[in-house]
């Protein structure tokens, strides 16, 4: 996951999906629904809003929207997991054997995955500029 959450305990074995040692930090399948979830949502208020809104009703059906913003929010889930996986340091404290963001002092810390190349800022912000992008494209081809 792109995100640093200090409650979350590691144990000795870890779930496969979690840490399975693909990518170093991989991602939960679960973890993509409720973004598929959000990215359906923005396009039904935006199949809702259309159709108060707009006086004359077009006969193309704008339903395919919602399945289209299921589709953009899964891919930015998916985009977000694999750069914060594989740009983002993760590092864990021995001592509680919680993931922390990177340690001042790196002796009680392992660093568990990721190379130091972007931030947990960074990795939001271009994941979130590709989806968007490849969201217009696609847009444009498909509407």
């Amino acid at each position: 996951m792109a995100a640093y959450h200090s409650w979350v305990p590691l144990h000795r074995s870890l779930e496969v999906g979690w840490f399975d040692g693909s990518l170093g930090c991989s991602w939960t399948y679960i973890l993509i629904l409720p973004h598929v979830h959000q990215g359906g949502f923005i396009g039904l208020v935006y199949v809702v809003v259309g159709f108060f809104t707009v006086e004359k009703k077009s006969s193309v059906p704008q339903w395919p929207l919602v399945l289209f913003g299921m589709g953009m929010g899964a891919l930015g889930s998916v985009l977000d997991s694999f750069m914060g996986a594989t740009l983002q340091e993760s590092w864990m404290c021995r001592r509680t054997k919680k993931i922390v963001k990177p340690p001042p002092m790196k002796d009680t810390y392992v660093k568990i995955c990721g190379m130091n190349i972007l931030t947990n800022e960074q990795v939001n912000l271009v994941s979130a500029s590709l989806a968007a992008l490849v969201a217009g494209y696609a847009g444009q081809l498909l509407f």
